[in-house]
């Protein structure tokens, strides 16, 4: 028996009677869950039991539908991934691949490979191949679906394969089948294949545009379809030699208002292609402008579970965010503070962690190289070290400009990385105090033979300044030979650039010319040089695949007018201007968009290309004079390497012979080692895997970095292991007509072996 004046027994009693209400509050809302839940799954698995008796567009409908009973839908779905019929499982994969589970989605895309690979019906791989196309992982789709190319027969599949293959990787193969298709004696077959060509962009074959021709007049969907690529194709290929290639129009010819006319006509051709795709006439319709984003933003506010996120002006501004950067890489709309970091980038000062970087699309985060007394500097930060994460986020996931406003911030708060370096092998965590952070974007060294060096960062609004009082500086010490290195220069403002490249040249041809729709001067605008130019000594430009934009302009200009050597590896290749527009000036935004391209004086334009995907179909660049291949050490030397810089030993070393080492900072020992006082020493008290070479270069390491401390800025060059800068050296010697072997400094750089030609 139980007392119930007894303490446990009246704190067990105050147990239960909370236990009760729990279960009494939250048990309706769980059995509620359970039931719809399990309404789902039911209603799932009758729909399943359709998929096999549906045909075509129905049986697609059907997909759909499943696809929006949402998550609940998942487990039911899985389950009959194994099912006997492969319509079933193809339906499954489908609906799974639209509800975002990743580990329902790995499942699913098994499944589309297995289909698409080994289904014995025809229809059934056809449609497998074109889902998995469209979702599968790129080098996935290529390990499985190329090999078919040579094995399959079936004419149909094999257009399904080679459109899946150059949609995903413009495979050479893919776009060589059609073309054999295109020669096949079966007409239907020869004709999809040419339909297939024009979708793809590939309208080079005479055929293809005979087929084209003949199929625009039937009056079915094949001939609408053919009707709507065959204009399309005429109208890009106009645009494209007016942009492209210059090519001339009649005399008072409105060329803004042409332009307008045809592009307008493209996309008028190209929404209604994808709408014919989508099904037929009419199909769509409500799917496009003003009317989907309306029901979009109504869908949002209604449906989503956060509804401080979906403000109207919150949504509307985030989808033109989407449209600008639908664009290109850099046109894009910028917030009160996007604009601002915007300018800090331009002007040279921020509070950030100090690096130069790099993004390429989808890609991580790469630094160029650390500020010099930036945070990342100090705390051993290298160029080329990829920083994968940002406070928790993945850098492949961000765009740009997101991934500035993560590493920026006021100065003193902590920022939070996780960076990768060739050689580790996995991502290791720093955490960076920001700072104020002031980029000079010139540095400069005189270097002996009456040679000057000058390397240009970007070009900021101080550039063309800080450019001429480095020139200037050197001419005093006469100057006989510039080398200027554009290497990982990204650009900046086009005058700047147009400023520099007067210094050096003096002629009739433009400095640049722009071309494009909107410019304050009209279509087209020449900047041409003064007669100010420096022309009494020789000039060698560095140049790598990272010198961008106004870095192209200058050294591009200078080789047309042959006025410089290019030495290095080919440029980035972005030949387009963009031009800051102010919006909404109550809140300080602003619009970065593309509004030209350039020309050099010779009248390339050599803007890279990209299609929708962001694959290359026009390769830009400027070509070196000279190419050279940057060498890296071996991965496991560079990691020896970073592993030797605070070791005591060497360091102590490099504080007690500090002078004895100052003239090794810049030019190297010239492979040396008597250059180093009692190194005999050091190679007994180190252990290290690297050989005596190592050991020396991690000193200079030591000694520049100490050096930098004590002078207060940074080495504008290294010339011990910079294989460009010595054959821009040796480039440059040459054309002044100086012995490189009658200069010390020099006599150790070994010319590089002629390439062999091209036979």
């Amino acid at each position: 028996m139980f007392d119930p004046t007894d303490r446990t027994y009246r704190q067990a009693t105050r147990w239960i009677v909370a236990l009760g209400l729990i279960i009494l509050l939250q048990g309706p809302s769980r059995l509620a869950r359970s039931q719809d839940d399990a309404a789902t799954s039911a209603r799932v698995e009758r729909m399943l039991l359709l998929l096999d008796k549906r045909q075509g567009d129905s049986f697609w409908s059907l997909v759909s539908r499943i696809e929006e009973l949402g998550k609940p839908a998942i487990p039911a779905l899985k389950s009959r991934l194994a099912a006997e019929s492969e319509k079933t499982r193809l339906g499954c994969a489908k609906a799974l691949l639209g509800l975002g589970d990743s580990a329902a989605r790995r499942e699913a895309l098994k499944t589309l490979g297995d289909l698409a690979e080994k289904s014995k019906d025809r229809d059934i791989k056809i449609d497998a191949i074109g889902v998995y196309g469209l979702a599968g992982d790129p080098d996935d789709i290529i390990d499985r679906l190329e090999g078919q190319l040579d094995s399959e027969t079936d004419p149909g599949i094999l257009i399904s394969l080679a459109v899946c293959l150059w949609d995903v990787d413009n495979l050479a193969s893919a776009r060589n089948k059609l073309l054999d298709l295109l020669g096949s004696r079966d007409s239907a077959v020869s004709q999809e294949a040419a339909l297939a060509l024009a979708e793809s962009g590939n309208y080079d074959d005479g055929r293809v545009k005979n087929t084209l021709r003949r199929l625009r007049n039937e009056p079915t969907p094949r001939g609408r379809r053919a009707d709507l690529l065959y204009r399309l194709m005429k109208l890009e290929k106009q645009l494209d030699d007016r942009l492209f290639k210059g090519s001339a129009v009649p005399e008072g010819t409105n060329m803004k208002k042409l332009l307008e006319k045809k592009e307008e006509r493209i996309s008028s051709l190209e929404a209604r292609l994808e709408k014919m795709e989508l099904g037929g006439p009419g199909a769509g319709t409500q799917a496009r402008g003003d009317k989907l984003l309306e029901e979009i933003i109504s869908k949002v506010q209604k449906l989503y579970v956060d509804k401080d996120k979906t403000t109207r002006e919150r949504l509307v501004r985030a989808a033109v965010k989407g449209m600008v950067r639908s664009l290109d890489d850099h046109s894009v709309f910028m917030e009160a503070e996007d604009s601002k970091s915007f300018q800090e980038d331009i002007k040279g000062r921020y509070a950030g962690i100090g690096t130069q970087i790099t993004k390429a699309p989808g890609g991580p985060l790469e630094v160029l190289r650390p500020i010099y007394g930036g945070p990342a500097y100090k705390a051993g930060i290298l160029s080329g070290d990829l920083i994968i994460e940002v406070e928790g986020q993945r850098s492949a996931k961000l765009e740009m400009d997101a991934v500035k406003d993560l590493l920026r911030g006021p100065s003193g708060t902590e920022v939070q990385l996780k960076v990768l370096r060739r050689g580790w092998s996995e991502a290791r965590e720093f955490t960076f105090r920001r700072a104020t952070i002031k980029v000079s974007s010139v540095l400069h060294e005189a270097l002996p033979g009456q040679v000057g060096y000058i390397k240009l960062n970007q070009f900021g609004g101080s550039s063309a300044e800080e450019f001429t009082e480095a020139l200037e500086d050197l001419e005093k010490d006469g100057l006989k030979g510039l080398i200027i290195d554009f290497r990982n220069n990204p650009g900046g403002y086009l005058p700047v650039a147009e400023k520099i490249a007067d210094l050096f040249v003096r002629g009739k041809l433009p400095i640049v010319t722009q071309k494009g729709l909107a410019s304050e001067d009209g279509p087209e605008r020449s900047t041409f040089p003064t007669e100010k130019a420096r022309t009494g000594y020789p000039i060698v430009c560095l140049v790598n695949e990272h010198s961008a934009s106004a870095s192209e302009v200058v050294s591009g200009c200078l080789q047309d007018y042959d006025r410089a050597t290019l030495v290095g590896q080919r440029t980035y290749g972005k030949g387009s201007v963009q031009r800051l527009v102010g919006v909404d000036t109550e809140k300080g935004a602003m619009l970065k968009i593309t509004v030209q391209y350039w020309y050099l004086p010779l009248g390339r334009c050599i803007n890279t290309i990209r299609n929708e995907k962001g694959l290359v179909t026009k390769k830009g660049g400027v070509e070196p004079d000279v190419k050279v291949q940057q060498k890296l050490p071996a991965l496991w030397r560079m990691e020896e390497r970073r592993s030797l810089r605070n070791n005591e030993v060497l360091v102590e070393y490099t504080e007690k012979h500090l002078d004895s080492l100052r003239s090794i900072a810049t030019l190297g020992d010239r492979g040396d080692p008597s250059r180093y006082p009692e190194l005999e020493k050091i190679l007994d008290a180190v252990e290290t895997k690297g050989t005596e070479a190592d050991i020396r270069q991690v000193v200079r390491e030591i000694l520049r970095r100490k050096l930098e401390d004590e002078r207060g800025r940074q080495f504008a060059l290294d010339l011990q292991e910079d294989l460009q800068l010595q054959q821009g050296v040796l480039s440059l010697l040459k054309a002044m007509r100086k012995n490189p072997a009658e200069i010390a400094e020099y006599a150790w750089i070994k010319p590089l072996p002629a390439p062999e030609k091209e036979e």
